[in-house]
């Protein structure tokens, strides 16, 4: 049997698309590997550690291999998990063996990131204010005033939730205020009720995923990223991959990767 070898490579969290650099020499001995990690400090951000190991017991390195978060402050190496994640898609299973950060970093479908980070316990206000910046998006181009009003008050709600600003009382009234819209508008506009709908929607979604329990609330924030993609793509001439890479970047702006990692090595 081979003897174990384990390789440490390095890469700032923040560092989206950057390759691992290589991290000090191989070593063959699992605890002194253990040891090694347990004792990595973060020089000045977060890291992520990946670990291969090969040869050697199973045991050793199914303890070792995987990728491990080095963060800043007296908080020691943790493992991440392996993701499981379990939306569907047209496309299957999403990470494919990957770990979480090839998968957050490579996921091109926005609603699904929303869902995966609420199910992974990733801070929920942090969930929410994504699921508001896309349906914002849609929000805001409403030519329907009263659509636009109640769409708009739904995801401020939202946002002042996600900031203890806000009951859940409060939200869950102005989410339903957002879905009913939708039937004021086809007495007051309603030759616009066909680009309003999925907008105010969208909010209406947002606003739930303050308020509603798991697993609820993150189809909840899945169906705000949905809706938008919908208005982008039927009323702004937006195609599906471009509109989903557009919603992408505003999730990942609002779920930074630091704290999804966080959530998934607890």
């Amino acid at each position: 049997m081979a003897s174990l070898r384990v390789s440490l490579s390095i890469r700032a969290v923040v560092s989206r698309g950057l390759p691992f650099t290589g991290w000090g020499d191989a070593i063959h001995d699992g605890g002194v590997a253990l040891d090694t990690l347990q004792s990595m400090q973060a020089p000045g951000e977060p890291m992520v550690v990946r670990v291969t190991a090969v040869g050697g017991k199973a045991m050793d390195r199914k303890a070792l291999a995987g990728d491990w978060l080095c963060d800043v402050g007296a908080r020691p190496v943790r493992r991440i998990g392996v993701p499981r994640w379990t939306y569907v898609t047209d496309q299957g299973p999403l990470n494919g063996g990957k770990t979480w950060l090839d998968t957050w970093e490579s996921c091109e479908e926005p609603e699904a990131m929303v869902y995966e980070a609420l199910r992974v316990r990733v801070p929920r206000p942090l969930v929410v204010r994504a699921a508001c910046a896309c349906a914002t998006v849609a929000a805001t181009k409403l030519s329907d005033d009263f659509a636009r009003e109640a769409s708009l008050r739904a995801i401020a709600l939202a946002e002042s939730w996600s900031r203890g600003r806000a009951t859940s009382s409060e939200v869950n009234l102005a989410a339903n205020r957002a879905e009913n819209a939708i039937n004021e508008s086809l007495t007051i506009n309603p030759s616009l009720v066909e680009q309003s709908a999925p907008a105010c929607f969208a909010a209406s979604a947002a606003a739930d995923a303050a308020w509603r329990q798991l697993p609820l609330a993150a189809s909840a924030a899945a169906d705000a990223v949905n809706y938008a993609t919908q208005f982008l793509v039927e009323s702004q001439g937006m195609s599906v991959r471009r509109a989903r890479d557009f919603l992408g970047e505003l999730v990942r702006r609002e779920i930074p990767t630091l704290e999804l990692l966080r959530a998934a090595s607890r």
